[in-house]
């Protein structure tokens, strides 16, 4: 849905703005200290228990506070694709939400939650990346805990429907701010949004 370029164009902004921050990319967490156990527990079973989260988060919020005015994550805290993805209950999410706000407590919290047309963005993100990134995302999304039979980007597109509709309903609740943002409106519009959101909230 475009997380990454968001992400980036948010800390862009924030910097020239004159704030110190500090951004962790999605696929820094393979070889952060902070997620060891994580990984470790990844690699042999293709998920990591709700407990070694919490211990990574806790551990990574640790050494990052006060790195930095502002921490821009893309994609990790609270979790809650992987937590869908491995077939966590919404009340198992919820409670867990709880103990990460637990947690955040030190910190001002805003999470931008991009929503939009399922189908478009993994065409979008298909054609960005090139090569067989679709096929394999497709077959990911068929490893899902309790996902129907997904062989196709419509079957992909129409379960991760199911899916973003439960986390919409979960973060409504949240301990902790959080905006929607349609990302078909393009990464001007976005970024203007999230933004705004943050200026409101802690900025």
């Amino acid at each position: 849905m475009g997380k990454s370029t968001l992400t980036q164009a948010i800390t862009d902004h924030l910097e020239t703005a004159g704030l110190s921050v500090h951004m962790f990319r999605e696929m820094e967490i393979e070889d952060h200290p902070a997620f060891v156990e994580v990984m470790k527990q990844f690699v042999v079973s293709g998920e990591a228990t709700r407990p070694a989260l919490l211990r990574a988060a806790d551990t990574y919020l640790k050494l990052v506070d006060g790195l930095a005015q502002v921490i821009v994550l893309d994609a990790l805290f609270p979790y809650l694709p992987s937590l869908l993805a491995w077939g966590d209950t919404d009340v198992e999410i919820t409670e867990f939400f709880a103990q990460m706000a637990g947690l955040l407590s030190n910190f001002e919290v805003v999470e931008i939650h991009l929503i939009g047309d399922l189908e478009a963005g993994l065409k979008r993100a298909g054609s960005r990346e090139g090569g067989d990134w679709l096929a394999k995302h497709i077959k990911k999304v068929s490893g899902y805990r309790g996902a129907p039979n997904v062989s196709t980007l419509e079957d992909a597109a129409d379960y991760l429907d199911v899916l973003a509709l439960r986390s919409t309903m979960l973060l409504k609740n949240a301990p902790w701010t959080v905006a929607f943002i349609n990302a078909d409106n393009g990464i001007e519009s976005a970024t203007t949004e999230a933004l705004d959101a943050l200026k409101m909230s802690v900025l």
